[in-house]
């Protein structure tokens, strides 16, 4: 399977179908969150991986094309959703 037609789909593709089937052959794993399994970063030191954090995020923000923040964390923008309590499963 060719990766490079898999990661990405037209900008054309509106509808939620269409980029789902778009989706359905890329590569996909699914962990728990407590699973211990390969982990390749368990002895990196903090400080490290927020530096591989930092270079991920200078990369993402230049093949963006578009400047790096200059907002106060503060002023970041986001929300908060919070869950019901119907929502809340065993």
């Amino acid at each position: 399977m060719d990766v490079a037609s898999t990661a990405t789909y037209p900008l054309a593709m509106t509808s939620r179908e269409a980029r789902a089937q778009a989706r359905a052959g890329w590569p996909i794993s699914r962990h728990q969150l407590d699973d211990d399994g390969d982990d390749v970063l368990r002895d990196v030191p903090p400080s490290d991986c927020v530096a591989m954090v930092w270079a991920l995020t200078l990369d993402a923000w230049a093949a963006a094309g578009r400047p790096i923040p200059t907002y106060a964390r503060a002023d970041a923008p986001g929300r908060l959703i919070r869950a019901t309590s119907d929502a809340r499963e065993p």
